[in-house]
């Protein structure tokens, strides 16, 4: 007969203890990929920069429910009102996340970046499509506990 060395509670707990590891490690990879994407989005967004509004709209919020555990959207070029545009639109749509929920949200908080993506010009298209490969990564890692 097989015996277990340990008790139904240090299961639990080894099991609580594994789950809080691959939650972080979700989290931190989040946040690596919004870096990376509004890094790349900024750089390689094909329009002007007159104001700099467009540039500082463009950020990212990481969070678990409406708690957020990260986020960065810093002005480029004297584009304090495209900051704040951006950072509110990104916090409106934690509105309704699910308490146990994490996710990451990237935006473009002006209201022209939409009319410049259907005219052609990449503001976030680019940068999605590149940070799609990162997030199947990322899931890949946490899945086989890396």
């Amino acid at each position: 007969m097989i015996r277990a060395t340990y008790t139904d509670k240090q299961f639990d707990k080894a099991m609580q203890d594994a789950l809080l590891r691959a939650e972080q490690a979700y989290i931190d990879g989040l946040i690596e990929i919004g870096i990376a994407f509004v890094a790349d989005a900024k750089a390689n967004g094909q329009y002007e920069n007159d104001t700099g509004n467009l540039r500082s709209s463009i950020g990212y919020i990481v969070a678990k429910g409406r708690k957020v555990l990260s986020s960065s959207f810093k002005v480029v070029a004297g584009g304090n009102k495209g900051r704040s545009k951006g950072y509110f639109l990104a916090k409106s749509l934690l509105a309704n996340n699910p308490d146990k929920l994490i996710r990451l949200i990237v935006v473009a908080g002006m209201d022209y970046a939409s009319i410049l993506e259907s005219k052609g010009r990449d503001v976030l298209t680019g940068s999605s499509l590149r940070a799609t490969s990162n997030l199947r990564q990322l899931a890949e890692r946490v899945r086989n506990g890396n």
